[in-house]
């Protein structure tokens, strides 16, 4: 599947979200809340931790220089550009519940398992991806509600550090070291079967945001404008 394929399947499942939220909405049938949360996400770094091998993960945890950069720019740099783009669109048509989502977007960490696809995509450090995403979501936990209060001046925010934590480690670490577990046992018989992989950690991806806009659609937003809207779809499938 190359890169506008890709992104076709992206449109296409934002599409179908629409058409048809309740399918993939919480509660559903296809039950995101178990089927998306945990088993799409522990499929997909399960791949990853087949796939790669330990020589490579080991070089990419040592790379500081590339660390360092993706959480400057994480946490340092896109919101310090994003407060200044919603200061000026203050004066556009923009619904404001549009600008404080933008603002609040912009401090949250990078999607895991998403991040790590559209890396794969272009050819990218896939263990590097794997490391900065498990990091900075775990920094994240500390540093977003920082930058919220910082910006909205708001001190009551709870966060479910435990919770949050040990949904990481359990969705990211244990699948990654379960797949290098039958990457040393299995190698042989992975290269003769070659399989399909990426195609599979693709239509995952695909299931993962399909679930997440139907869960989107399925909000009842008050006030917004059909403008406003799309542009909150456009900046949603950015994010993605």
């Amino acid at each position: 599947m190359n890169n506008l394929q890709f992104c076709s399947g992206l449109i296409g499942v934002i599409l179908l979200a629409k058409l048809a939220p309740s399918i993939g909405n919480k509660g559903g049938i296809l039950h995101p809340e178990i089927t998306s949360k945990y088993f799409a996400v522990f499929l997909l770094f399960f791949i990853n931790g087949v796939t790669l091998p330990i020589e490579t993960l080991k070089a990419a945890l040592f790379r500081v220089d590339v660390h360092c950069l993706i959480q400057g720019f994480t946490f340092v740099v896109f919101p310090t550009f994003m407060y200044i783009l919603v200061k000026l669109l203050h004066y556009s048509f923009l619904h404001p519940a549009i600008l404080d989502g933008m603002m609040i977007l912009s401090v949250m960490p990078p999607p895991v398992s998403s991040a790590i696809m559209m890396t794969k995509a272009v050819g990218g450090n896939v263990a590097a991806a794997l490391f900065n995403s498990a990091f900075g979501s775990m920094m994240g936990v500390f540093i977003t509600p920082s930058l919220i209060m910082l910006l909205f001046g708001r001190s009551e925010i709870e966060v479910p550090t435990e919770i949050i934590i040990k949904q990481l480690f359990i969705t990211v670490v244990v699948p990654v070291v379960l797949g290098q577990i039958v990457r040393i046992y299995t190698l042989e018989w992975l290269n003769m079967k070659n399989l399909p992989f990426n195609s599979i950690s693709q239509w995952l991806i695909f299931f993962i945001i399909y679930t997440t806009f139907c869960a989107s659609f399925s909000r009842e937003i008050s006030g917004l404008d059909t403008v406003s809207f799309l542009f909150l779809t456009f900046l949603s499938k950015s994010y993605f």
